[in-house]
């Protein structure tokens, strides 16, 4: 299967982007809403707050004042019952400032408490919405870092993670579910991704010499307990039999002068004191050619996406340094591009079209009407939803007025 523009022209990105951009607009939309609500509600707290301060700033003036005055009167009077009234009358004012201090403190901390429990209740379903998106969304990639790792059991089944890094300082982190694929849900044979994997990496104990030497290893029938492959460097672990522990583990790393290999034998501490890690330049590119065929084998696994583990923005965590919104702009910066050729060779300028190409060459249209993602856009401001511009969604002259738009 295959995609292509509206005009049948090969698209660059092979998988339904139209469903990326749609999935991208309501969850944008969301995000950039809540996080106007949230600031409303914390500058309405702090603005309330600021007012009640002025409030006992001015009570307060006029209490200092009115003592200063009070004090002055009395001082000019001998009668007892004269000064009897102003110790009274300056006692119960000084209680009365501190009353209203403590109260108007009080009023202050239960409505910043009240603010902080809706807003992290609207934090909840702000990180729900984009945690959505990117469990759903397929976006272009710089670098991909798989991880699968075989539990030790008989029964035992994989369980995987992964980390795409994707353009504009974005990465995030899945958990994997490769359980639900036919293939990952029992222990899987090096000979199901390469054979006649031959190398010069296993270790032959001479009991009369007490010494090991290098013995030829045939791999096809060892069993993959797991793996960390990126573009880089790989870590590939082997076992014999799935309840058992890994016998073998090879580090593999490209360097400027090729590719580079390391075995190690984590079961086996003698074999690992007294053989050099390093493998012959034969032997690397076997375990190169491995390392790629896994990384093949093993691309149907990314869609199994469990749940989002994390997402930095420019090595941030977003969640923690609430940067959602800006997150959500640089997609949208992102994807522009790509939607604008789409919106440019779509037979109508009312949708963004797509086709898909079967094996035996038959195809069927994918659209996206505008005005369906227009009417996302209605509940946000002006400056919102200047954001989703790049999307070329509508004309520029009719930003202002997208309520017309849909009507229309």
């Amino acid at each position: 299967m295959r995609y292509l523009y509206g005009d049948s022209t090969p698209a660059p990105l092979q998988f339904n982007f139209l469903a990326t951009v749609e999935e991208l607009v309501v969850c944008a939309a969301t995000v950039i809403q809540i996080d106007h609500e949230l600031r409303g509600l914390e500058n309405g707290a702090a603005q309330a707050a600021l007012t009640r301060g002025k409030a006992l700033e001015s009570l307060d003036r006029y209490h200092r004042g009115m003592m200063q005055s009070l004090r002055e009167t009395s001082a000019r009077s001998l009668e007892p019952h004269t000064l009897g009234y102003a110790d009274a009358l300056g006692t119960h004012a000084a209680q009365y400032v501190e009353e209203v201090r403590v109260a108007t403190q009080a009023l202050n901390e239960r409505e910043l408490g009240s603010v902080r429990v809706e807003s992290e209740r609207r934090r909840v379903v702000l990180r729900q919405a984009v945690e959505r998106f990117f469990k759903f969304a397929r976006l272009p990639t710089m670098e991909t870092r798989i991880s699968m790792n075989l539990a030790t059991a008989k029964e035992a089944q994989y369980d995987g993670s992964c980390t795409l890094v994707i353009p504009g300082g974005i990465v995030a982190s899945y958990t994997l579910s490769p359980a639900n694929l036919p293939e990952w849900r029992q222990p899987r044979k090096v000979s199901e991704f390469a054979r006649d994997v031959d190398l010069m990496v296993g270790g032959r104990k001479s009991w009369f010499k007490k010494t090991v030497e290098r013995e030829l290893v045939h791999l096809d029938d060892l069993i993959v307990s797991g793996f960390d492959l990126s573009d880089e460097a790989a870590e590939i672990r082997m076992r014999r039999r799935p309840d058992q522990r890994d016998s073998l583990h090879f580090s593999i790393k490209r360097i400027d002068a090729g590719v580079y290999a390391q075995v190690h034998f984590p079961d086996d501490p003698e074999t690992e004191q007294a053989l050099p890690s390093g493998v012959q330049p034969t032997d690397a590119a076997q375990l190169e050619r491995l390392w790629q065929l896994l990384r093949s084998g093993s691309s149907t696994a990314l869609d199994q996406r469990e749940r989002v583990a994390t997402i930095h923005l420019d090595l941030e965590d977003v969640f923690e340094s609430h940067r959602e919104v800006e997150l959500m702009d640089r997609i949208i910066r992102l994807l522009g591009p790509q939607v604008t050729e789409i919106e440019r060779k779509s037979p109508s300028p009312h949708e963004l079209s797509l086709k898909f190409e079967s094996d035996s060459g038959e195809r069927k249209e994918i659209y996206l009407k505008k005005i369906e993602l227009l009417r996302k856009l209605e509940p946000l401001s002006l400056d919102a939803r200047m954001k989703f511009a790049p999307l070329a969604l509508w004309h520029e002259e009719h930003l202002s007025n997208i309520s017309i738009i849909v009507e229309a």
